[in-house]
């Protein structure tokens, strides 16, 4: 006789699979349901704030950020190119470096290689200069396509270097020709020091707005010395005075953020509709700043295909959406003056500074804001070395430097621009065989003349004149 129980199943276990599967099946329907709506809310909340990116200037389409074209006997790059090709510099680079920034032994002994340097490369410094003095400057470039695309095989970057370098060159010049009492010379090359900068500071890539501020940098950080070492005539005071009103920081900073957002906003278009092309984008951008280990290049590569993949695309226009908010506030910075303005750009920097290491294209982007607080101290400089322009035209035809800054403000036809981390006039002082003048600095307070050892630091940023 066969045991009614040998088959029988345990109570109640046969419809649990099956409950589970319904389980299993609404749990992904809830969680597909609340993607799209995310996603959708996200979209919703994307859009007005791209439509004000627009409204600010930034467009849709590379063909709307190609600038004009230049005639060649205007453009200061065809010059700028067949010098970078004469310069020979294999041995003497950190001599340069060293004249100018007075570092390592000192000047002094740096002078006779320093003098045969420049001998060697006096022709194709000419050529610089003779660039330098022309009204426009536009390297070659593709504007088919995003800079990205370019960078890392490209001219591009080896020319900004070398402008930096040129910059470097003319300082160490204009510095050699002051000691040597050679005033026209060292005016020449101060002259076309500021006519790089201003160049490098038109290019479009933000990279290369970083090159101007250093070109301007590099060329500035040397009047100061020069003027210690000649008398400049209140005519060439003037000249140089009007070359510096010409280095335009904003509207220039301007329209590199405005290529800048543009080309964020298209990588996130790219990564969603191309993710291998924007793989082969993030990649490029980033063996221009770094050259990775085999390791780390493995490492990045996984986080590539990670982030370029539709399942990240919720995360992604989070990012998005962040990016344009930065965005639009580096807009409203970019004219700014006054210490209020210093403290909104370090909030912001630190804001990008803190962005998670796996949003790539806001972190490829988030230099804006440090380049937002260069051109800061650039025009400082800029605008401390007006007023130190002012106060040499001054010394030469008085005799000597004025008691106090109101006497300089009302020496006639030198407007005095203002220290831009005070929103005051500049601090001077005469002490007995010249004068101080400094600016607050980044610690928006007034130190009494006190240097900083690096910036953010406290301190003051002062430049003293003596004779």
């Amino acid at each position: 006789m066969r045991d009614s129980n040998t088959h029988s199943k345990p109570p109640g276990r046969g419809p649990i699979i099956p409950f589970a599967l319904r389980v299993a099946l609404v749990v992904i329907v809830v969680v597909v349901a609340v993607y799209l709506l995310l996603l959708v809310e996200l979209q919703r909340a994307l859009k007005p704030r791209l439509e004000r990116l627009h409204a600010l200037g930034v467009p849709q389409t590379w063909a709307e950020l190609v600038p004009p074209p230049i005639p060649d006997d205007e453009n200061a790059a065809i010059l700028y190119e067949q010098a970078f090709a004469q310069l020979n510099l294999q041995q003497g680079r950190q001599a340069i470096w060293d004249y100018v920034a007075d570092q390592g032994p000192g000047r002094a002994s740096l002078r006779a290689q320093v003098e045969f340097i420049l001998t060697s490369n006096e022709a194709a410094l000419d050529l610089v200069k003779e660039g330098a003095a022309r009204p426009r400057c536009r390297f070659a470039q593709d504007w088919a396509e995003s800079p990205y695309a370019q960078w890392s095989n490209s001219p591009h970057l080896p020319a900004l270097m070398t402008l930096r370098q040129s910059a470097r060159l003319l300082a160490a010049e204009s510095l050699l020709a002051a000691d040597g009492g050679d005033a026209e010379r060292a005016f020449d090359s101060l002259r076309a020091g500021l006519g790089l900068s201003a160049h490098a500071l038109s290019r479009p890539p933000l990279i290369g707005y970083a090159s101007g501020i250093a070109c301007e940098a590099i060329t500035l950080n040397a009047l100061p010395d020069v003027l210690e070492g000649i008398d400049l005539s209140a005519d060439d005071c003037r000249l140089l005075y009007d070359g510096l009103e010409r280095l335009d920081l904003d509207d220039t900073f301007r329209d590199v953020l405005i290529g800048d957002a543009f080309e964020a906003l298209w990588l996130f278009e790219v990564t969603d509709n191309e993710p291998a092309k924007a793989r082969e984008m993030l990649l490029g951008e980033m063996r221009v700043y770094e050259v990775p280990s085999g390791m780390k290049m493995r490492a990045f590569s996984f986080r590539l295909r990670l982030y370029t993949s539709s399942l990240t695309r919720l995360p992604r226009l989070g990012e998005e959406i962040a990016y344009c908010d930065a965005a639009e506030q580096a807009f409203a910075l970019a004219k700014a003056e006054g210490p209020e303005a210093v403290v909104k750009w370090q909030a912001l920097h630190d804001r990008l500074s803190a962005t998670p290491s796996y949003h790539l294209i806001t972190r490829g982007h988030a230099p804006s804001a440090r380049v937002g607080m260069a051109r800061y101290r650039a025009v400082t400089l800029r605008n401390a070395m007006q007023v130190a322009l002012a106060l040499e035209a001054y010394h030469t035809e008085h005799g000597a430097y004025p008691d106090s800054f109101d006497a300089l403000r009302d020496y006639p036809g030198w407007p005095l621009p203002k220290d831009p981390y005070s929103g005051k006039d500049f601090a001077y002082s005469r002490k007995s065989d010249g004068c101080v003048l400094y600016s607050w600095s980044e610690d928006l307070d007034d130190d009494g003349g006190r240097a900083f050892l690096s910036h953010g630091l406290d301190g003051d940023w002062v430049w003293e004149f003596e004779r």
